[in-house]
């Protein structure tokens, strides 16, 4: 499966669905995403396609405040690639965002 993916982008678990399972997928009202970003003097060779690598800190209180900022219901049009074709007019880009957070975790290394 991993062929077929960008490097960016790692599944960590593959389940299968029956058709019953897989029509509830596509009909979903809300998603979840999470990101990790990894801080530090170089990277961590086991994280390397879960992880963004961020060498330097990062301002976690403007990261915050950025986050209430879209927290809510928005137009995300600008965001999305390729949207701005006339064949695309109509689509609703339109989301409500329930809950944006930045959660720290140290990691400690055995180094």
């Amino acid at each position: 499966m991993h062929s077929r993916l960008p490097d960016s982008i790692r599944a960590q678990s593959l389940v299968l669905l029956d058709a019953v399972d897989a029509r509830r997928r596509t009909k979903s009202t809300r998603k979840k995403y999470v990101y990790y970003i990894e801080q530090g003097p170089r990277p961590n060779p086991s994280t390397l396609h879960t992880a963004w690598f961020i060498g330097k800190p990062l301002n976690l209180a403007a990261m915050r405040e950025a986050l209430g900022l879209i927290t809510g219901t928005h137009d995300f049009r600008a965001f999305s690639q390729g949207l701005q074709k006339h064949e695309f007019v109509d689509l609703n880009t339109t989301r409500t965002l329930l809950d944006c957070h930045v959660v720290v975790r140290r990691y400690v290394s055995n180094e």
